[in-house]
């Protein structure tokens, strides 16, 4: 379960690290709704979205009864992480950047 940090003043949309990270080591990362995450992964396919305590539980529950479906949704989020999100991606897209 991720829960970015809020401090209720200052809007913070950035994706934490820990999603990155519980992708890459093939987790099924369950995450609040952040905006910043839910533009590169897809809710259901690269992880899981909850809104709030209950559905928080409720999508614990599911994940936990429907294993093989667990499983699937953590193999395409690492698979997407890692070919999408390392720090050598990001590395490569600031060098892009620069002037030549």
């Amino acid at each position: 379960m991720i829960i970015h940090y809020q401090d209720g003043r200052v809007p913070c949309y950035q994706a934490s690290p820990k999603v990155y990270e519980t992708l890459a080591c093939g987790g099924l990362a369950v995450d609040d709704d952040q905006k910043d995450v839910f533009a590169l992964f897809e809710d259901g396919r690269h992880l899981v979205r909850f809104e709030n305590p209950d559905d928080l539980a409720a999508k614990i529950e599911t994940a936990l009864s429907r294993p093989e479906e667990r499983r699937a949704i953590a193999r395409r989020g690492r698979e997407e992480a890692l070919g999408k999100h390392t720090y050598r991606h990001r590395v490569q897209s600031l060098l892009e950047r620069l002037p030549h």
